[in-house]
């Protein structure tokens, strides 16, 4: 709502640029080895929901009245003229994960059609495909679901975001405690080991392509059956989450397994029942250390079946092992890093003797002891540079130091 208002102007939206998230389910290639694109509805389905989300979320009515306490006008109301006042439409401009003609249209439509047409899209009947056995519904399917994210009312109308000029006064008054609370509060819900190991995998896979310098990563996910576009903030919440779990000891919330790899119809995933977890097992550094070596585990069975496929993949499999030891590290120091992709930048980097004594700046030393070192010339420079990047650190002696040492002319 904010970015949306930043783009007035003499009372008009006319300064908006495309903001917000997107659908990050990616479709899968008709030549998929494995036949994953019979999953491609599922992403399609994902993307019309997104954007149509979007739009709706834009819809903003500031009527010339004040409203009755239990008046809330649906967007048909406002169209028709039974109440008074201006509507705004602000919501039109977005992105999504792939260019696929098929994707971006899904995603175009909710954010091309005239506003009249909204609940009609809405309304649509429901048309579904078959996926494995289970119907999903199609692009074109109504979207009732968007009355759980509070766009809908339990009729299913549009209603549009209402806005008061008495709510213009202060800023609590229009961006009020609750809507704080329902962005920034810490969300409820159950802690799996399944969930666990999901977040590890895509940690780990997405750290071992941004060794390999590919910074959006399309992660195959095995829970969703589809492609996930993963980036550095997908890293940085599943890291961050992670070193909570194990930094707190969290208890599992539910039974569960950790699970082995195996070769499924779908590839090389996580499906193998292989160690029973209880309700009310706390996530300890054994527990870690376990799912730590299932997906290596995982890791090797993958590349076998590459090889046994004939593909060499794309990327340099040396950077396997050494996401997996920062992670070990990252996950089982004390020190909590807030922006957990720095340490991938300065350690991919780094060769493999810079890279054993950044790690060990990051994880091991404290900052006196770095600059006590390497005055005496027994730990690179980099080592300091590093740590100081990746902590935000900025003493002004050594802000020169620290740009001219990620400068061009740098090895580093």
């Amino acid at each position: 709502l904010m970015m949306l208002m930043a783009g007035m102007k003499n009372g008009e939206l006319s300064q908006g640029a495309p903001i917000g998230g997107m659908a990050a389910v990616m479709i899968y290639q008709s030549s998929d080895p494995y036949g994953r694109s019979k999953y491609n509805p599922l992403a399609l389905r994902a993307m019309v929901i997104d954007k149509l989300r979007e739009r709706l979320l834009g819809l903003m009515f500031v009527p010339e009245e004040p409203l009755a306490a239990s008046q809330e006008p649906t967007l048909e109301d406002i169209l028709a003229g039974r109440v008074k006042g201006r509507l705004y439409d602000a919501y039109r401009q977005s992105w999504v994960a792939s260019p696929e003609p098929a994707y971006v249209a899904a995603g175009n439509t909710p954010l091309r059609a005239p506003v009249t047409q909204l609940q009609a899209i809405l309304d649509a009947p429901r048309e579904t495909v078959d996926v494995k056995g289970k119907p999903v519904p199609t692009v074109p399917s109504g979207l009732i679901l968007l009355q759980s994210r509070g766009l809908l009312n339990a009729q299913g109308k549009i209603m549009p975001r209402v806005i008061t000029r008495g709510m213009l006064d202060t800023p609590e008054k229009l961006f009020t405690q609750e809507l704080w609370d329902a962005i920034y509060g810490v969300p409820k819900g159950e802690i799996t080991v399944e969930h666990i190991q999901h977040a590890f995998y895509m940690a780990a896979n997405y750290g071992f392509q941004i060794l390999n310098g590919n910074f959006a990563a399309a992660i195959d996910d095995y829970e969703l059956s589809l492609r996930f576009m993963n980036d550095l903030a997908t890293y940085r919440i599943d890291v961050s989450w992670l070193w909570s779990l194990v930094h707190h000891q969290a208890a599992i919330t539910k039974d569960g397994y950790l699970k082995r790899p195996t070769l499924t119809e779908d590839g090389v995933v996580p499906a193998v029942n292989a160690f029973e977890i209880k309700a009310g097992t706390r996530f300890t550094r054994e527990l870690f250390e376990k799912l730590w070596d299932y997906h290596n585990e995982w890791t090797s069975e993958f590349f076998a079946e590459l090889d046994r496929r004939g593909d060499p993949g794309r990327f340099d499999r040396a950077k396997a092992s050494i996401i997996m030891e920062i992670l070990k590290r990252q996950l089982l120091s004390p020190r909590y890093i807030q922006h957990s992709a720095r340490v991938l930048f300065v350690v991919g980097q780094a060769n493999k003797q810079e890279r054993a004594q950044i790690l060990e700046a990051i994880f091991d030393l404290s900052r006196e002891e770095i600059i006590k070192r390497v005055q005496a010339g027994t730990l690179n420079k980099i080592a300091l540079v590093a740590h100081d990047y990746v902590y935000d650190i900025f003493p002004g002696i050594e802000v020169e130091q620290r740009d001219d040492s990620f400068g061009g002319d740098s090895e580093f």
